[in-house]
């Protein structure tokens, strides 16, 4: 490491060497209070982190794609973060470094929609992007009375935030409640940002979109849907979206209600399973016949995010 600065001047520089074979060069100016850190790393990339004064940060990540993540976190004020990729990349996930909770989410700057795969880590908020696009990461978080201290309080939270689905009132979420096949239908249209909007009745729009790309034959759509339909319902969505639906293991055979599972599920069970999006009801059975809850909806359809997002 080393130093330099000129005389009596109010600029100072230092110069790091990392254990990861980085360096950074760190520029303060004593007269503004702006301290300005650029690392340097072996792969070419670089990271460019601007502190001032009133507090605003602002981190210029190159990645060695030439993907950019220029990132505004401003005292008072919504993070701003534009995402610049080259014209060779098409889509790619980025993490904006911030602080991310459960009810947090990017929103595309341009449209005000919400960006579905955003994800947040101990890193700060993993998000999927299609082409350079200016995003806004936004505390879009609802409080409800019956969610407190419930086990998938967080999957709730990042689920109603994200506005896959809304609270039974404005209040309650009803965690403990059956999901209807009507209501993951119309879920995954949401998630797939779909107008759901019209039709005869509420789900009819979502439930067209479903039958169109082979996701639901549409029956049955007010009968309480099982985990075994659930997790065929997000298999098929996978496929139709090009994600990758090859399970490395069986791990599903572990299960003691194993030879429960329909014929028709069994292979999106041991997808959903081996990928981590649907665990056991206990730590031996799996029960693909059991109704799946709204509470159990919303955590795998965060797990699915994650899924997604890591691939």
């Amino acid at each position: 490491s080393g130093g330099s600065s000129s005389g009596g001047s109010s600029i100072t520089t230092t110069t790091e060497k990392n254990e990861d074979g980085s360096i950074t060069t760190t520029v303060t100016n004593k007269k503004t209070g702006t301290v300005t850190k650029t690392t340097k790393y072996e792969d070419g990339s670089t990271l460019v982190v601007k502190s001032e004064a009133d507090g605003t940060v602002t981190t210029t990540e190159t990645r060695a794609d030439n993907v950019t993540i220029r990132t505004v976190d401003e005292p008072g004020k919504d993070v701003e973060v534009t995402v610049t990729l080259p014209q060779d990349v098409d889509e790619t996930v980025v993490t904006v470094p911030i602080d991310a909770d459960y009810g947090m989410v990017a929103v595309d700057a341009d449209t005000g929609e919400i960006v579905s795969l955003s994800v947040p880590t101990e890193d700060g908020l993993v998000v999927k992007v299609d082409g350079t696009m200016d995003l806004v990461i936004v505390d879009n978080a609802k409080e409800f009375e019956d969610t407190n201290g419930h086990w998938a309080e967080d999957a709730i939270d990042f689920a109603a935030a994200h506005e896959f689905f809304a609270g039974v009132t404005e209040d309650t979420f009803a965690p403990d409640s059956p999901m209807t096949r009507a209501m993951l239908i119309t879920v995954l249209a949401r998630f797939d940002g779909q107008d759901t909007t019209g039709g005869s009745v509420w789900y009819e729009t979502a439930m067209t979109w479903a039958k169109e790309n082979g996701i639901s034959d549409g029956s049955n759509p007010n009968g309480q849907i099982t985990r075994e339909q659930l997790a065929a319902m997000l298999y098929r969505y996978a496929a139709y979206k090009g994600y990758d639906t090859n399970p490395d293991s069986v791990e599903i055979q572990n299960f003691a209600d194993y030879d429960d599972i329909s014929g028709y599920a069994e292979e999106a069970l041991v997808w959903a399973v081996d990928a981590g999006i649907m665990r056991g009801t206990s730590s031996n059975t799996l029960s693909p016949g059991g109704s799946a809850t709204r509470a159990q909806v919303a955590t795998i359809l965060m797990r699915f995010c994650e899924y997604i997002v890591e691939q």
